[in-house]
Order: C-alpha cells, then sequence, then structure tokens
C-alpha cells in the first residue's frame, strides 16, 4: 500500500510540473500552464536548492532536513488554512495530525530515515486530503515536501528533481 502511495504521488510531481508552474490551492485538476509560483513556494525553492541540492549527497543531511522541516511546516499551515477558509474543517486536524512530524527537524536533529517516513506520511496525507476535499495545497511547496522524497530515496529521478532545483540558485 506505502508503496502504491509513493507512485501516485510520483504521478502527482509529474503532472504538476517540478517547480516551474503551479497554482495555489484550487480546485483539484490539472494546474493551470503559465501561474506564477508563489512567493513562498520560490522562497523555499531557493533554500532547498541551496541547503539540498549544490552538492552530492545533502539530503539527508540535518541543515538540509532542517529546510526541509520549515518548508513542510509552512505549506502543511497554509494548506490548511484554505482547507478552513473553504469549509473543509474535518481535514483540517487529519493534516496537522499525519505532517506533525515532517517538522520535527526544525527542532532538533532526526534520523534521516525517520524524517524521510515523516514526509511520505505528509505527503499521502496531504494527496489523500486534495483528492476528498477537492482542495490543493500550493503544488509547488508541495513538491518541496514530495521530490525530496525521490532524493533521499536514492531514485534516480532525483537527478531530475536537483537539475530544476538547481535552475531556481540564479533567480
Amino acid at each position: 500500500m506505502m508503496r502504491n502511495k509513493i507512485r501516485a504521488l510520483i504521478l502527482v510531481l509529474a503532472c504538476a510540473v517540478i517547480g516551474a508552474s503551479s497554482a495555489m490551492a484550487q480546485p483539484i485538476q490539472k494546474p493551470q500552464s503559465g501561474t506564477a509560483i508563489s512567493e513562498t513556494a520560490m522562497h523555499y525553492t531557493k533554500m532547498v536548492a541551496v541547503d539540498c541540492a549544490t552538492k552530492a549527497h545533502m539530503w539527508t543531511t540535518a541543515g538540509c532536513l532542517r529546510t526541509l522541516s520549515e518548508s513542510s511546516r509552512v505549506m502543511v499551515s497554509n494548506y490548511m488554512e484554505t482547507l478552513e477558509r473553504e469549509g473543509q474543517t474535518s481535514f483540517v486536524e487529519l493534516v496537522k495530525n499525519n505532517c506533525a512530524a515532517s517538522t520535527a527537524a526544525e527542532q532538533g536533529t532526526y534520523p534521516a530515515a525517520a524524517m524521510k517516513s515523516a514526509f511520505i506520511e505528509c505527503a499521502n496525507t496531504i494527496s489523500d486530503v486534495a483528492e476528498n476535499s477537492r482542495l490543493v495545497p500550493d503544488l509547488a511547496h508541495y513538491e518541496l515536501l514530495a521530490g525530496p522524497i525521490l532524493c533521499m530515496s536514492n531514485d534516480r529521478r532525483c537527478r531530475h528533481v536537483e537539475h530544476r532545483l538547481k535552475q531556481f540558485l540564479y533567480k
């Protein structure tokens, strides 16, 4: 079951375009092409690029995990606000409870495997909530949760994630 969720996550990544254009929370559909990346997503994309993708094997370092946790906290908070604003309050606690661990590295040092597991749990929960609520998070920011899972798993598609992230170093 976990493997199917991860495959679904990767499919979401492929459909959502890694990094370049995404939509803010809207009814679940393909993102509108040409929609500008949010300032928040841009800020964290640059941070993740610097802290996680500038050198090989940085994805499991404390600095990278801290940045990914901070990014996760902000993305999850914004998504919960959207759910609440749109009257989908029944999903807010689910997201909060299943994404809390993904923010742990902001407060301390945790094993990379534990953080990867927390990121997967959070990404899967958000995927389920988006499907059931018909509201998606900021997709560019969600990709900063989902894409690193590939890299932390030593997946060959990480090269594409890193390539896209490095493009943001000079913007």
